[in-house]
């Protein structure tokens, strides 16, 4: 049976409702058992599972499976994830590490780009990536979107997300200047 994510959630609730086993066990009566599948129905509770992904490895690479257990992308990586540690799928897409430098793929398992970045980290709408500079002996930072295109040239010492916004640095000369 083919069921769409979102309906998966409020059919899976349902069944357990229906046969009183994971209320159960959460301690939960019929009534509010009810409510909240009407919250995970209407969408303002998300049933987190229908949308996890998980890593994992084989022969000593990496790769990324649904929460159903199939394989989206194969284990032909050093990593899946982010550059600061993070695992979790950005708007379909999550990065890949071959060698030392990071790259963006989606969930279909289609290469967004080549593994040309020093760091990939998720932030507000977009994603922070870093190259190494004309000598590499730096990094410079800038935003793509997640497609890959590049929002915000590579010219920046740091970008660090803060809140709903960004803060860049930049060294002219010997001053760090901030905006």
């Amino acid at each position: 049976m083919n069921i769409p994510n979102n309906e998966v959630d409020v059919w899976f609730l349902y069944y357990f409702w229906k046969h009183k086993k994971i209320f159960e066990i959460f301690g939960l009566g019929r009534q509010k058992a009810l409510i909240l599948l009407f919250f995970i129905g209407i969408g303002i509770l998300p049933c987190s599972y229908a949308n996890d992904y998980a890593i994992f490895e084989q022969n000593q690479k990496k790769g990324l499976k649904d929460h159903r257990g199939k394989e989206v992308i194969p284990a032909e990586y050093d990593d899946i994830g982010w550059s600061n540690g993070e695992t979790g799928v950005f708007d379909g897409v999550i990065g890949y590490k071959t060698e030392e430098h990071w790259g963006l793929i989606n969930v279909k398992n289609s290469k967004l780009t080549t593994a040309k970045f020093k760091d990939l980290i998720p932030g507000n709408r977009s994603i922070i990536a870093s190259i190494p500079d004309t000598y590499k002996l730096n990094n410079l930072f800038g935003l793509i979107n997640p497609s890959g295109k590049i929002l915000i040239n590579f010219k920046y010492n740091s970008i660090e997300s803060f809140g709903g916004n960004f803060i860049v640095s930049k060294k002219i000369d010997e001053d760090i200047l901030y905006a």
